[in-house]
């Protein structure tokens, strides 16, 4: 298994360490996770959709699955709450059972 997430800057990135090692215990098969790290904002919109879309299509294996981590409070107030933000990462990418919108 294949799991991309998609993560703001260093701070998301460096809890992926843990997150690796609390799956090791939990897991018979531990997925491969990649990151994709952006120096701010995660993409939005048009852009997120077609992300999100290319990693699950392309690739050697393609992604199983892409997470989506965003923060509530990105500077631009595009979000009101968390519950908010998930709801347009999924109006974004569209009915995708294999996109998994997450905020902080």
């Amino acid at each position: 298994m294949k799991i991309a997430i998609l993560v703001e800057g260093k701070t998301e990135r460096a809890f992926l360490p843990t997150l690796r090692a609390f799956l090791k215990d939990r897991l018979a098969e531990r997925p491969n996770i990649d990151a994709y790290c952006y120096d701010g904002r995660i993409p939005t919109r048009d852009k997120l959709r077609r992300v999100v879309a290319n990693l699950l299509s392309i690739g050697n294996p393609p992604s199983d699955a892409v997470i989506a981590l965003t923060d509530v409070y990105t500077g631009t107030r595009e979000f009101q709450d968390a519950a908010h933000a998930k709801r347009l990462m999924r109006e974004w990418v569209g009915p995708n059972d294999r996109f998994y919108p997450h905020v902080a």
